[in-house]
């Protein structure tokens, strides 16, 4: 014998049927919804953490780069260098290079732009007057210049430059050349993890190291 509901056993059942969708609905709601926001408190964590690597990345490589022109800054300031004979600076620089070994060479430049160089004494036939940093450092800027190609090796470089005398009154111009090989293993040696990589821009946006 079957039995039959009454009308008031199906509005119950229908009204528990009702309840339990919309507690599961709202279940549902609720734990994607704290789903995204975990997540989404995640990804800010991972965002500033990345952040925070990578301005500690740029304040090592900025350390390093200060470094470099406290070195040269002061190189411009020794008696040798002053004296604005080459006979009297060349040995000393080379003697510099070998102490510092960041460096490639020493370009050791006169007010009209003739230079020497650790790295061939004399460069016969070319003048680094039209050249940017020159004339900054002329000005009595010390600074770390753009990469550029270098006239006497050919190879890209930066320049770490300083005026020789004072600010004011400059007489000669020195820069440390730094190849972009040697400044690619100092960036290399920052790790941000798997699939992550450091690169470095000049002052115009433009990548200079670059692991592609």
């Amino acid at each position: 014998q079957l039995s039959q509901e009454t009308p008031d056993q199906t509005s119950r059942n229908f009204l528990m049927r009702v309840i339990i969708g919309a507690t599961t609905l709202v279940v549902g709601v609720s734990a994607y919804y704290s789903y995204q926001v975990l997540r989404t408190l995640i990804l800010d964590q991972a965002k500033r953490n990345a952040s925070l690597q990578v301005h500690q990345g740029v304040d090592e490589i900025d350390g390093w780069l200060s470094a470099r022109k406290a070195e040269v800054a002061a190189i411009a300031q020794s008696p040798s260098t002053l004296s604005m004979n080459w006979d009297l600076a060349g040995g000393y620089l080379k003697s510099e290079i070998k102490r510092i070994q960041y460096f490639d060479y020493f370009v050791y430049v006169r007010p009209d732009g003739s230079y020497h160089t650790t790295k061939v004494d004399f460069a016969k036939g070319k003048n680094l007057r039209d050249r940017d940093w020159f004339k900054k450092a002329m000005k009595g800027e010390v600074a770390v210049a753009n990469p550029l190609i270098a006239r006497t090796s050919g190879k890209p470089q930066i320049n770490v430059y300083a005026p020789i005398g004072t600010a004011a009154q400059p007489v000669g111009a020195l820069a440390g050349a730094i190849g972009i090989d040697r400044l690619s293993e100092v960036l290399s040696q920052l790790q941000y993890g798997d699939r992550s990589y450091a690169f470095a821009l000049n002052s115009k946006g433009e990548a200079i190291i670059h692991p592609d």
